[in-house]
């Protein structure tokens, strides 16, 4: 399982920024990935951790009914930072054409041609098309009545 990406994490930040998100919400849904509530089954890269680390602090305070210990302005710096690194990445995606091919940086390209890939789209969508057309398939093989497919289907062992 992957941990949320950099546009979420951002996002959270945006919500404490604006009031929408308590800053304990967003320190509990950064600890929940960041903990083992997963069981070890999240993984996380190196810009995730970094994100999920600085929104896991974020309810700390100064001590018990004091200021919190980080600013808004600090708090908008880190959401700024975030998605800097989230454009980064997009950027770098772009400029492989892993958007086009869905190879990562640094991964080799399967040469598979256009119909393969299509055809694998479809299998995956559900809108696989069947291989022959109606005017290709024999006409005499159903009569049109509701009980055919039962007739064609029927078990060996019923024709005794």
């Amino acid at each position: 399982m992957t941990g949320p990406d950099l546009g979420e994490i951002e996002a959270w930040f945006d919500g404490v920024l604006a009031g929408r998100i308590s800053r304990d919400a967003a320190d509990r849904w950064a600890m929940k990935w960041l903990g083992d509530d997963f069981g070890g089954q999240v993984d996380l890269d190196e810009h995730q951790l970094w994100a999920l680390d600085l929104l896991g602090g974020i309810d700390l305070t100064h001590g018990p009914g004091a200021d919190f210990l980080h600013s808004k302005e600090q708090i908008r710096g880190w959401r700024d930072e975030v998605r800097a690194r989230r454009l980064s990445f997009a950027l770098e995606l772009s400029k492989n054409r892993a958007w086009d091919t869905g190879v990562m940086p640094g991964e080799q390209r399967k040469p598979q041609t256009s119909s393969e890939r299509r055809r694998r789209v479809d299998e995956i969508f559900g809108d696989v098309l069947p291989e022959t057309t109606s005017d290709e398939r024999d006409p005499e093989r159903r009569t049109g009545l509701p009980d055919d497919w039962y007739r064609e289907n029927r078990p060996p062992h019923h024709d005794r």
